[in-house]
């Protein structure tokens, strides 16, 4: 194999490829990775204070945050070493983080509490905080931020708010860009010169005291395994996207000296690439089917050349119904819907790697190992009861009993081939005998026809030594020459015998 030492993610859309290794070929690498809608098409501008249309991948390559997610969803040092937690008088926390040193960004541009302050100064500028990353508690629950030094970074939040820490850890939107990457530099002014993306043009609050003007960002560059090179684009889609390997990165050089990703139009077309050499990695969900992920790792000569590895579930598939809008806003409905639909066989056709789930995290995110009550298992008549009135129970039970009946003849018609089956293979053993007796009737036949050649042979021996006998002995007298020729067919027979 010419990659191993596989490591998987600890977050959706986490692909860590800096922790693979080279055994053999070029340290140029190529990938196909999970986007958010499944097959890549664009990495977007990359930048890390937004959202869409920027990738959650490509961002994490790039750009580090204060702390990370380790395995089962703990919380580990990132571009923070270490944290204290302690209570505040506001009715919060306040986060003290020890910021790793020696830690430089693709430009060159030095990691200190002075950045990871003005990343915060344009994350959670005036109204951005609440009308752009008001979801989470970051946005909602933050009062200030300030820097205790070079070396320390400190947060206070105005409400508890245990996941406030995971949250630091997503991919987005509170990873550090390099001071340079300000449109205007570090000193950038938050809310005439933001870096929130163009298309959010000027963002303003409820209360419309404080407007936001977005400028975007000047450039990509952050701290993490992988630079930024470049990308193509053809009639306005991204084809393909360089990144190359940092190799002054502060946890470990990755092998890969170059990464690229490539854009395929089906996931035909990337399992034919990656069955024939030209695709290195498929990595993450909605690249390729099951089923072909199935073929791969069944086919023992395929298994020889590539390697198929899952991580531990780290999101769950959804179902979602829309409690907003009618008839769906009726608990009673929603209840029905969610009896009447088979999900095991829905994933045993579609998603044959998946297992049936009841939470809406995965039992290794914290808190989520639980088992819930009721379950909302497949259960057709129990959906029929709760949406149907009596008349139409009435009808039900009337073809409940129509499929009884079908199922008594489909038995009694199952007995009858059953039958018939057993006839037929008498019937075929009868021919065999019948074929045995004919052949053996031929050969008796045969044996008789030879048995009276025989006899007429002897005969006509008989005849023919009388006669002779006749001519030698001519004038004996009748009396003794039936005993003769009795005495001379004797003889004979014994000769010929």
């Amino acid at each position: 194999r010419r990659l191993t030492n596989y490591v998987a993610g600890n977050q959706q859309y986490d692909y860590p490829v800096h922790r693979l290794r080279v055994a053999k070929g070029p340290k140029s690498v190529t990938i196909s990775p999970g986007a958010r809608n499944g097959l890549f098409t664009t990495v977007g501008t990359m930048n890390a204070h937004v959202y869409g249309p920027n990738e959650f991948f490509s961002n994490n390559w790039v750009y580090e945050g204060l702390v990370a997610f380790g395995s089962t969803g703990t919380v580990v040092p990132s571009l923070a070493s270490a944290w204290t937690t302690v209570p505040n008088d506001i009715g919060g926390d306040t986060y003290t983080f020890d910021l790793r040193q020696n830690v430089t960004f693709h430009d060159g541009a030095a990691w200190d509490c002075s950045v990871a302050k003005a990343n915060f100064d344009h994350i959670l500028a005036g109204p951005l905080a609440e009308v752009k990353h008001g979801w989470y508690g970051v946005g909602s629950y933050t009062e200030d931020w300030f820097c205790d030094g070079d070396e320390r970074f400190v947060i206070r939040t105005n409400r508890k708010h245990e996941s406030y820490l995971n949250e630091l850890a997503l991919i987005r939107p509170t990873r550090m860009i390099s001071p340079n990457s300000f449109v205007g530099g570090i000193d950038a002014d938050p809310l005439s010169s933001n870096s929130c993306h163009l298309d959010w043009g000027e963002v303003a609050g409820a209360d419309a005291t404080e407007t936001v003007n977005c400028v975007g960002i000047a450039s990509i560059a952050g701290t993490g395994p992988f630079k930024y090179v470049s990308k193509e684009v053809a009639d306005g889609a991204t084809t393909q996207v360089l990144f190359e390997g940092n190799a002054g990165y502060w946890d470990g050089a990755p092998e890969i000296e170059q990464l690229e990703i490539v854009r395929y139009s089906t996931d035909r077309d990337v399992k034919e690439a990656l069955l024939d050499g030209s695709l290195d990695i498929v990595w993450g969900a909605g690249v390729l089917s099951d089923n072909d992920i199935l073929e791969i790792s069944n086919d023992p000569s395929l298994a020889e050349m590539i390697q198929v590895a899952q991580s531990e579930p780290v999101q769950n598939a959804l179902l979602i119904l829309n409690t907003g809008q009618p008839p769906l806003d009726d608990i009673s409905v929603r209840k029905t819907v969610i009896h009447a639909i088979d999900k095991g066989a829905l994933l045993a056709k579609e998603l044959p790697l998946s297992r049936q789930v009841d939470n809406v995290f995965p039992r290794g995110a914290p808190y989520c190992d639980l088992d819930l009550s009721p379950r909302w298992s497949y259960d057709l008549e129990k959906a029929v009861l709760l949406s149907c009135d009596g008349e139409i129970l009435e009808d039900l039970e009337s073809i409940a009993e129509l499929e009884s009946q079908i199922g008594v003849i489909t038995g009694e018609k199952d007995d009858l081939a059953n039958e018939k089956a057993t006839l037929e293979a008498q019937q075929e053993a009868l021919n065999k005998e019948k074929e045995s007796l004919t052949l053996e009737k031929e050969k008796l036949a045969a044996e008789k026809e030879a048995l009276e050649s025989k006899v007429s042979d002897s005969e006509q021996q008989i005849v023919d030594l009388k006669e002779s006998l006749d001519k030698d002995n001519g004038g004996v007298a009748n009396g003794h020459l039936s005993g003769l020729v009795g005495s001379v067919f004797f003889a004979g027979l014994y000769l010929l015998c």
